[in-house]
């Protein structure tokens, strides 16, 4: 059964409260007067506007906010479509819900970050949109500090340890997260562990659901996208979690929770690997929007290339994966005096997605992508992208569509076509059905789905 945090903590934790006819405003006394004002003001024209957008998903933007006293993250929830609201509007406001939970978090010594502020936008209990305004955790999340090296091995113990004893304090609060993946564990630079994300999060009084919840955690947790890179690493986490309560509870469930017992991944599951193409048209390409989208597929992606269109000498700035970290170098690209026999075009894993400037993976594309390769049996994959713009609509979720982006490495292959890399289906009969999605897919994309590996490596 599921019990309800508690609000007035909330309001004991944010000491300046204004309320008005469709507004309410909770924030901590300490925070400056200019955000005060915006947050009431109107936050989407003072603060989400001109901030940077770090995360889209369906009905939550999370977005950093730069002040001259500091850093901030708003997070802005929406609740959907006009029918979806209709449905939520009873619904405790996720911002208000997100905050009470962080508190009690604190209060009980998990590092969570600071609450600064909460708005809800609705008439009386009735709500639509909620903001919540916390101080910004300077670092990277430990899926990226674990796939690109960022934790050394003499560390790593202690990280672990670290998030063990934030699960276990979890498990002491009989309260479940829902989405304990390494994801929402931040590591600062001072190599301290902060919990984030709490919109799915639950109390229980029945210790049988929270133990289920729990082991399903720990295998969303140890589940090989997140290792793949660094096995090993999967290994000094599993010990420290098995030192927790989940241990008694992963032998009762043993053959469910198998990844808690033996950290034992597969060949395929190692080995099903992406390479993300980003095509650059002829036109001039906006540098923030090529970041915005490389950023999106980090987390996904083991190889970034970057494709330069049939330009002579065009320079290019070449990114590295996470699971490859560099800073980048700059190339000389010449695709004209490519042979057409050439094998530089050709990506190396068996896995492909391409993404356009100005486009994004959604977040559940990132998580998800890593295993429909592995489970599903087709050489190609219809996938939601973000459109452009970048910003986040204001009254509204991010638009999106659904598109063939993602290849198998045989069911296609790369060739020059008018002096550019292109995506060509096989001609093979034997594979007419298989290949029937990439075929249309290469109609549609002939111009846009150019690859090509002729860049040096960075030293």
């Amino acid at each position: 059964m599921r019990q309800s945090f508690s609000s007035h903590r909330i309001k004991a934790l944010l000491t300046v409260h204004r309320a008005g006819l469709t507004r309410k405003l909770f924030c901590d006394s300490s925070l400056p007067a200019d955000l005060v004002e915006a947050l009431w003001d109107d936050p989407d024209r003072r603060l989400v506007a001109s901030a940077t957008t770090l995360q889209e998903k369906e009905r939550c933007a999370v977005l950093r906010v730069d002040h001259p006293q500091q850093g901030y993250l708003l997070k802005r929830h929406v609740w959907g479509g006009a029918y979806r609201s209709a449905r939520m509007l009873l619904r405790k406001p996720s911002a208000t819900a997100c905050a009470s939970i962080a508190a009690l978090l604190s209060e009980n010594g998990i590092p969570t970050p600071k609450i600064r502020g909460c708005v809800v936008d609705g008439i009386g209990p009735l709500s639509h949109r909620s903001y919540l305004l916390t101080d910004f955790i300077h670092g990277t999340t430990l899926f990226h500090a674990i796939r690109s090296g960022l934790i050394t091995d003499e560390n790593l113990p202690d990280v672990a340890r670290q998030v063990a004893t934030i699960w276990q304090k979890l498990i002491e609060l009989n309260i479940s997260h829902n989405d304990l993946k390494p994801e929402n564990f931040m590591v600062d630079r001072a190599q301290r562990v902060w919990l984030i994300d709490f919109e799915k999060t639950k109390r229980h009084s029945n210790r049988s659901e929270l133990s289920r919840r729990h082991l399903e955690d720990a295998e969303r947790f140890l589940h090989v996208r997140c290792w793949r890179e660094n096995v090993d690493a999967a290994e000094v986490f599993r010990q420290e979690l098995l030192q927790t309560s989940l241990q008694p509870w992963a032998h009762q469930n043993g053959a469910l929770h198998h990844h808690l017992l033996r950290v034992e991944y597969s060949e395929a599951e190692l080995s099903n690997k992406i390479s993300v193409i980003v095509p650059l048209s002829k036109q001039e390409t906006v540098p923030e929007c090529l970041s915005s989208t490389i950023e999106s597929v980090r987390d996904v992606a083991d190889e970034i290339l970057l494709v330069a269109p049939n330009t002579i000498h065009r320079q290019i700035q070449v990114w590295h994966t996470i699971a490859n970290p560099g800073k980048g170098s700059v190339s000389q690209v010449n695709l004209d005096n490519l042979p057409p026999d050439t094998e530089t075009n050709k990506p190396r894993n068996p896995w492909i997605l391409v993404v356009r400037p100005g486009e994004k993976a959604t977040p559940d594309l990132v998580r998800q992508l890593p295993e429909w390769v592995l489970t599903r049996d087709s050489d190609a994959f219809s996938v939601p992208i973000i459109a452009p713009p970048m910003n986040h609509t204001l009254f509204g979720r991010q638009s999106s569509f659904v598109s063939h982006r993602v290849f198998r490495q045989g069911s296609c292959k790369f060739e020059l076509v008018q002096g550019e890399p292109t995506v060509v289906a096989l001609e093979d009969r034997t594979m007419t059905k298989r290949v029937g999605i990439v075929a249309n897919t290469v109609r549609q994309f002939t111009s846009a789905a150019r690859l090509s590996r002729h860049f040096p490596d960075a030293a």
